[in-house]
């Protein structure tokens, strides 16, 4: 194979890899965090680690920005030792702009904070 046309195939398959891997991060333009303003993810988090930190499993813990009218909850669940740390599952709902989304994910305490373990 003559090695311009390899050349030719190595650039047009790092192209296409390129595009793949924006691809897989392009939902996130549709999400509701993508429509968050001003306060919008401070507020998120504080309440996920108000919910983490003092609710119990299955209560929901609110909050809603009145400036911009994104909402969201998030419901603990699943508390439980694992390796040594508290563990517990947290359900993530927000609405920003009418686009909804949810997710749930596992936190657990490293010290005095709660992180997704990794």
């Amino acid at each position: 194979m003559p090695a311009a046309l390899r050349f030719a195939i190595v650039i047009l398959l790092f192209i296409l890899s390129g595009s793949t891997i924006a691809s897989n991060v392009s939902f996130l333009d549709y999400s509701a965090t993508f429509y968050f303003q001003g306060q919008d993810q401070a507020m998120m988090l504080a309440n996920a680690m108000d919910a983490l930190n003092r609710y119990p499993d299955g209560k929901k813990a609110s909050w809603k920005n009145p400036k911009t009218g994104t909402f969201g909850y998030a419901i603990p669940s699943n508390t439980r030792n694992q390796n040594g740390m508290r563990c517990r599952n947290l359900k993530i709902f927000n609405n920003a702009h009418n686009v909804a989304g949810e997710a749930t994910y596992t936190f657990c305490k490293f010290g005095k904070e709660w992180k997704i373990p990794g």
